[in-house]
């Protein structure tokens, strides 16, 4: 039974892996081997204070433990606790001080300490601000409520990426121009001290810094090149929430790998303004060497203050998307006949005139939370919305490409080599739910539920045997983990 309870566990059978370990206990005892994964189990579903109590009879005095523990303290509120275990585990474990940090900021947000929190990963990250504000007469920002778009990007080849092709889209006619002239809109980009030289030398970047305030932070690499791309953008986003939840301010999240369609940022002022707490898009991923001079042939070249404009209409977009997908969205097809890494989406070609899309995790394209002691612990697109947006009612998925549209792209090289997992003798259903239990949320699966279509023209309404097949797959997953 030990090693079921263990099996299930890892593979993300948190419930089953509790109601064996419970049935175990004697006298109020399990075995210390044995308690730190029924603490684990029952954090994952949501008991904080029972994990508490098994965490704490594991007893070993581990790194690991005493991390959770404080994590735990702090999702329960109690900051003194929090700080007294944490300090506990640096005394014995300096080499765990950055991990500390971080759960002592989270612990200082939910405490409504957002000052405090916002400074010491401002200090720990080493973050430096330097604000550009526009030149001429510019309508006064609104600070109540007003909105930032957050940015980051660093190495030279995606700042010179960011400025030739997103950067550009951003500065369409019913992007950033639109939307800047109410004074309320503000941008942020994070970067290293290269990439705001690389920046500051740039004509695009100056015609954004004409049109409204805009603010580059800076940090500093990790010196022993450990810490992956998710690591550093998490670093900053944590930070740009924690800025903007002290000033009740919405946050647009944009990528530098990716475009926009014209008039996307119009629309989110819009679903904004109609109380909409949350929008969620998806993100389809091109191959940047063959996707990129297609898109640029596609789109409307202009010009705004000198600067190069793109302007790209939805469909034009989704042209790209079917000529150009990401070998590394092949297993998202339901008729691939193996599932790969990303495993979170369920993709049907519509008759050459489209995609539909079912999908686990989406990204949050604009945020204006409810609780504002909420950050994000991982990347944007895990939990934080979920937790940051109480009510679900007012998270709006786009479902129709022609409200607004995006693309990510990646190199050809990108992935390559990336796990794939063959669907017989499992059913593709199967493998994602498999796949998807150690890292998705009752959130991510009300996310599945959406069906988004990406479509070059209007026969998206004629997609019923593609909608029947997509509901098929999503009821088998949503069977699995119970939530029909």
């Amino acid at each position: 039974m030990r090693g079921l309870a263990r099996l299930y566990g890892d593979s993300g059978y948190h419930a089953e892996a509790a109601g064996i370990l419970e049935g175990m206990v004697v006298d109020g005892q399990l075995p210390p081997d044995l308690c730190a994964g029924y603490a684990s189990a029952l954090d994952k579903l949501g008991n904080p204070e029972l994990a508490l109590h098994w965490n704490a009879k594991a007893g070993d005095g581990s790194p690991d433990l005493r991390l959770r523990s404080a994590r735990l303290h702090a999702t329960l509120g109690d900051h003194s606790a929090v700080a007294k275990e944490l300090g506990q585990l640096v005394d014995a474990f300096p080499e765990w001080r950055d991990r500390a940090r971080d759960v002592e900021v989270l612990s200082l947000a939910r405490s409504g300490r957002l000052a405090q929190a916002r400074d010491l990963h401002e200090q720990g990250g080493g973050l430096s601000r330097e604000t550009i504000k526009p030149q001429g007469l510019v309508a006064p920002r609104q600070r109540d409520g007003a909105i930032r778009i957050v940015l980051a990007v660093w190495g030279a080849e995606y700042v010179a990426s960011f400025l030739a092709t997103c950067l550009p889209s951003q500065l369409s006619p019913g992007n950033i121009p639109a939307i800047a002239e109410s004074g309320q809109t503000s941008y942020r980009i994070y970067t290293t001290a290269e990439g705001a030289n690389l920046l500051r030398a740039s004509e695009t970047f100056s015609a954004l810094t004409g049109t409204l305030p805009v603010e580059l932070v800076t940090f500093p690499l990790p010196a022993d090149g450990k810490a992956s791309k998710y690591d550093i953008a998490n670093l900053c986003h944590r930070h740009a929430v924690l800025d903007a939840n002290l000033d009740g301010d919405t946050i647009i999240f944009l990528s530098p790998d990716s475009l926009i369609s014209d008039g996307c940022l119009v629309r989110l002022a819009e679903l904004r303004s109609q109380g909409v707490e949350a929008v969620m898009i998806s993100g389809l991923r091109v191959t940047k060497e063959s996707a990129l001079p297609e898109t640029l042939r596609l789109a409307n070249a202009g010009s705004f203050r000198g600067a190069p404009a793109l302007a790209l209409l939805p469909r034009d977009m989704v042209k790209v998307i079917l000529g150009h997908s990401h070998h590394s969205m092949g297993g998202s097809f339901l008729d691939a006949g193996f599932v790969n890494d990303f495993w979170s989406s369920l993709c049907v070609r519509a008759n050459g005139s489209g995609l539909l899309l079912r999908q686990l995790h989406l990204h949050p394209l604009m945020v204006t939370p409810a609780d504002r002691t909420m950050v994000p612990e991982g990347t944007i697109d895990a939990t934080y919305v979920g937790e940051a947006c109480g009510d679900w009612s007012r998270i709006h998925v786009v479902e129709d490409s022609d409200e607004l549209c995006g693309i990510s792209w990646s190199s050809r090289s990108e992935n390559r080599h990336m796990m794939v997992y063959e669907e017989k003798p499992y059913s593709k259903a199967a493998w994602v739910a498999y796949l998807a239990r150690r890292h998705i949320t009752p959130f991510n699966l009300s996310l599945l539920r959406h069906r988004i279509r990406f479509h070059v023209d209007g026969t998206w309404r004629d997609w019923t045997d593609e909608e029947a097949a997509s509901d098929r797959v999503v009821e088998e997953v949503l069977g699995e983990f119970g939530a029909r």
